[in-house]
């Protein structure tokens, strides 16, 4: 199994680019301020767009927090961003709400997973 360390709200408070030096990371989340203001705010598609192309420079996963839209999820999946979470998924569960809600959208997200990761690969290859 192992552990996974990320770089959670990329992009402001105290994530600083010498964490990118420092740690062993996997992965990087983009703030949702950022995520969040795609298509409104002339700034916020740039610098989700740099924080990916950086993710993607170092080889780690891009993770989109609070992706509400579809326009937001579309534009971080033409961009190259690896996973997204947000609203537009789901809202957050209880404990006790969460193991019925997972059995309920297990088979829905695992469709959604394979149908990325086959886009994915098709755009890849130009398939």
């Amino acid at each position: 199994m192992g552990v996974r360390i990320a770089i959670v709200a990329f992009g402001t408070g105290y994530s600083s680019l010498t964490y990118l030096h420092e740690f062993p990371l996997n992965a990087l989340k983009i703030d949702k301020y950022f995520v969040q203001s795609v298509g409104s705010h002339d700034r916020g598609g740039p610098i989700s767009k740099m924080i990916i192309g950086l993710g993607q420079n170092l080889g780690l996963e891009v993770i989109a927090e609070g992706v509400e839209t579809e326009a937001q999820l579309e534009y971080m999946r033409e961009n190259g961003c690896d996973v997204a979470q947000g609203y537009l998924y789901a809202r957050p569960e209880s404990p006790e709400d969460l193991t019925p809600w997972l059995a309920a959208n297990q088979r829905v997200s695992e469709t959604n997973v394979r149908s990325i990761a086959n886009k994915k690969r098709a755009d890849e290859t130009g398939t």
